[in-house]
């Protein structure tokens, strides 16, 4: 269960995404943008054409993929 609070910021990335791309990949989308980290303890959320999604979270001791 996630446990996000009223001050956690969730970001969907702009754009399709490969469901197949690992942490690196990912993480090296969120790093374009300005300002925005994946350490930040924001949620990251990611879709496909097929309207499947894929979350990035920073949990106690690293990313979660979900």
């Amino acid at each position: 269960m996630l446990g996000l609070t009223s001050a956690t910021r969730i970001y969907l990335c702009r754009g399709f995404c490969d469901m197949r791309q690992p942490f690196d990949c990912l993480c090296g989308m969120i790093c374009a943008e300005p300002g925005v980290y994946p350490l930040s303890g924001s949620l990251f959320v990611f879709v496909n054409h097929r309207s499947m999604v894929q979350m990035l979270y920073r949990h106690r001791r690293g990313l979660v993929l979900w």
